[in-house]
Formats: C-alpha cells, structure tokens, sequence
C-alpha cells in the first residue's frame, strides 16, 4: 500500500515538472525571439536592455501576414509558421508576430 502511495506521488511529481518545462515564460529565448526582440527595440528606438521578454511560443499563422494584415494588403491565405511574443517595455506590453526565422515582425501595438 505505502509503494502504490509512493508511486502515485512521484508519477504526480514527474507531470508537475514536465508541464512546468513545457510553459512559454521566458527563460532561454530562441534566436528567433531574440531577433524579434532586436528589431522590436529598433522600431521603438529603446536599448534592448530595457525589454523584458514576458512569454514567447511557436505558433502558426494563418496567412502571411500573421493575421495583422489590412484592408488594402494582400497576404497569402497560407499557414505560416512563426513566433508569437510578448514584452514589457517600460510598463506597456508589446505584442510581436514573427516569421519563424524571427526576421519578419509585425505589431498590433506600432
């Protein structure tokens, strides 16, 4: 009785780490959203050093315009694999959309 007990608890233990390793908080960004990051920082005209990476995950868009596009674009109605990111500059939250290369950004925000 006290194996099965035992058991139970490190099987439960073992979910809790791997859901855990598998959150989108940002620990060790990939190179994707540190590029995004980049030219995130660019655009707002701020030090990278004064960003914080909030979360980031793969996503897939469904067309090439990461869903942000306008009236008068055209963007292929193609998925399109990417990042989806989110930072703190200075208090205000920044949505970025990336290309999966990260050298693509879009921003509802700018």
């Amino acid at each position: 009785m006290k194996n099965l007990a035992f058991l139970k608890v490190a099987i439960l233990l073992v979910i809790i780490l791997a859901l855990t390793a598998c959150g989108t908080k940002a620990g060790n960004p990939p190179e994707p959203v540190l590029l995004a990051q980049s030219l995130l920082a660019e655009q707002l005209d701020v030090p990278v050093e004064e960003m914080k990476i909030v979360s980031f995950e793969e996503v897939e868009w469904t067309d090439s315009c990461f869903g942000l596009g306008g009236p008068a674009e055209n963007c292929a109605a193609e998925i399109t694999p990417g990042w989806q990111v989110f930072f703190d500059v200075d208090g205000k939250q920044y949505e970025v959309r990336s290309n999966q290369s990260g050298t693509i950004i879009r921003s509802p925000q700018l």
